[in-house]
């Protein structure tokens, strides 16, 4: 993949997130605080149980490489679970089966729902829905790869053993590892 060039351009407006600005006292002490409202989003942890792999997903992210100052090109990449916004008139398991769809090609027969979680407390609030589902090749549907409006997604392949060597070279989500856990101590058991 090649990204080129890359700069900061004047914020105008979006259909995904909108600063927001809030005003209160606490405590006898005024505050002004600056945050971002943005899309709640469905989040699922693949696993091929004939491959003892994980499938998760490669794709650039601007604000991580701008996080990382933009010194090199790898360090805009990060590992992420298949996910999605939520801002269609479904439910949460259609949109995450759309997503599995659309990003990786697959189409889980069952998704498990793990639980809800709240993301970016200081910066602006969304929630993830985290699912599971277990795939084989049965359940190829497409090439994934994400729609064709700049996500680029790759599927990376992820043996439960290489788990940890893996993401200790690699930048993930706290989500992953959560996921992770429940996936070992909750689904194993």
């Amino acid at each position: 993949m090649n990204i080129s060039d890359f700069k900061i351009v004047d914020f105008k407006e979006s259909n995904f997130i909108k600063p927001l600005r809030a005003s209160y006292v606490i405590n006898t002490h005024k505050v002004d605080w600056d945050f971002i409202k943005s899309f709640d989003c469905v989040s699922i942890m693949l696993y091929h149980k004939a491959k003892d792999s994980f499938i998760f997903v490669k794709q650039f992210r601007a604000p991580l490489y701008y996080h990382e100052n933009c010194a090199n090109l790898e360090n805009g990449f990060s590992i992420e679970l298949c996910s999605g916004i939520i801002d269609k008139d479904k439910s949460l398991e259609e949109i995450a089966l759309d997503e599995c769809i659309e990003e990786l090609g697959f189409k889980p027969k069952k998704l498990i729902y793990i639980d809800k979680f709240y993301t970016g407390f200081g910066s602006g609030v969304s929630a993830q829905h985290l699912f599971f589902a277990e795939v084989s090749d049965d359940d190829i549907v497409g090439v994934g790869g994400g729609v064709d409006n700049g996500e680029f997604i790759e599927s990376v392949w992820v043996r439960l053993s290489e788990y940890d060597s893996f993401f200790a070279n690699n930048k993930r989500s706290a989500l992953i590892d959560f996921a992770n856990l429940w996936f070992r101590h909750i689904y194993k058991k």
